[in-house]
């Protein structure tokens, strides 16, 4: 089964991040103008760094008030008993930025998949940041 696979935590970040916007409808395709792409990838790197090292301070702070309240100590614990299976952070592979505006609220995100690849596996990370480029949404695979 697809939720018993995933795990309670990845679930749970994945449905109050994705369920809003895939409910209101979004308009998706080219990142925009408010957003520049290099800084947008900087930023989704630099949260898997903060994965990696277990920052939880620091993605709360970069966080949206929405998912900082996902967050919880025990989401990010799940977080981080699951990368660990990883092994070692190795490199960043394939990234890809693109756009996406919430039709309901009229919001832009910026939406970053990447590819991180560790000693036993690799990980495939979504990643969206609103506006203001906080933290609006993150999940693995």
């Amino acid at each position: 089964m697809m939720l018993s696979r995933l795990g309670t935590g990845k679930v749970w970040v994945c449905l109050v991040i994705l369920i809003p916007l895939l409910l209101s409808g979004c308009r998706g395709g080219s990142l925009a103008p408010v957003f520049d792409a290099e800084a947008v990838e900087q930023s989704a790197r630099e949260v898997v760094l903060m994965l990696n090292q277990q920052d939880s301070e620091g993605l709360l702070a970069l966080s949206d008030d929405r998912l900082a309240e996902v967050l919880t100590q025990d989401v990010m614990a799940d977080i981080y008993d699951a990368l660990a299976e990883g092994g070692a952070f190795e490199e960043f592979g394939q990234v890809r930025v693109s756009g996406m505006t919430d039709e309901a609220s009229g919001g832009d995100f910026a939406v970053v998949v990447l590819v991180a690849k560790y000693q036993n596996r690799s990980f495939v990370y979504t990643i969206s940041f609103n506006e203001r480029m906080e933290l609006a949404g993150l999940y693995y695979r």
